[in-house]
């Protein structure tokens, strides 16, 4: 229903970014005096959207610093690791430089048992009364020759973990 428009180009480094679109149900609402007004306005649109992309700017090098910190810290984990024959000699440590990156209250590491489908625990950490290491059922030994990447589980909604020592020991979601 619109009847007369006026556009303005807006410009950011040589190139037209975008348009500022000034429109009326009347007809023949603008006239030339009208450009001046409407650029002035492309203008504080161009200075806008040039503070928002120096923002943006701003953020992904603040995630990117972020991002190097992190690999800095895991090169923590590396040196904290690397000549130790039995992980559950620095585990406690690998679990406090990871909680950096990767809040939690616990972690473990365990290996898969094929007969009968089982889970044999070889480091924990946060999981105060556990014995160093044991072994428990596999809840859905399907894991074991499905594909699969990770699990994120929230035990209220997994009946099949409801007797898992983690849920046991008042964790309420897991990833593994």
């Amino acid at each position: 229903g619109f009847r007369s428009s006026m556009r303005v180009a807006i410009w950011v480094g040589g190139r037209v970014i975008g348009v500022l679109d000034v429109s009326a149900y009347a007809p023949h609402a603008y006239t030339g005096d009208d450009i001046a007004v409407a650029a002035g306005l492309a203008e504080h649109v161009t200075l806008a959207m040039s503070h928002q992309r120096l923002a943006d700017a701003t953020r992904k090098a603040e995630a990117l610093r972020e991002r190097a910190a992190n690999l800095e810290m895991l090169d923590g984990l590396l040196d904290a690791v690397s000549g130790v024959l039995d992980i559950r000699e620095v585990f406690d440590r690998v679990s406090a430089i990871a909680r950096i990156v990767l809040p939690h209250d616990a972690m473990a590491i365990a290996i898969t048992l094929d007969h009968p489908p089982r889970l044999r625990v070889h480091a924990l950490s946060g999981f105060a009364g556990m014995p160093e290491a044991f072994e428990t059922p596999m809840p859905e030994p399907h894991l074991l020759t499905d594909p699969w990447e990770y699990r994120i589980l929230d035990y209220e909604s997994e009946p099949a973990y409801a007797d898992s020592p983690t849920a046991k020991a008042g964790m309420k979601s897991v990833l593994c």
